[in-house]
């Protein structure tokens, strides 16, 4: 497909998009627009209560597995972290 086909292409592609929005566009407005409906979901009759669902009174307990004795346990040794500063720093020039 040469430069000036791809191009042509591109623009009655964009062309017949432009007019399916425009036409579903229409189309929904009409639909919208229609007397006798309700305007909106939150009008409608709210949905039954129905009771929650029932739990257990206790879950079942599960073995967690235990790291090998011969691995010492995690210390957190990082360094603290510096202190910001308490105003912007210019750069000086020597």
């Amino acid at each position: 497909m040469t430069g000036r086909g791809a191009a042509n292409f591109l623009t009655r592609a964009t062309a017949g998009l432009a007019a399916a929005f425009f036409t579903t566009s229409l189309v929904l407005s009409l639909i919208a627009s229609q007397p006798g409906r309700d305007r909106s979901i939150l009008d409608q009759a709210p949905a039954p209560v129905t009771q929650p669902a029932k739990t257990p009174k206790s879950l079942p307990q599960v073995d967690t597995p235990q790291p090998p004795a011969s691995t010492p346990p995690p210390t957190d040794t990082a360094p603290p972290a510096p202190q910001a500063p308490s105003a912007p720093r210019v750069p000086q020039s020597k």
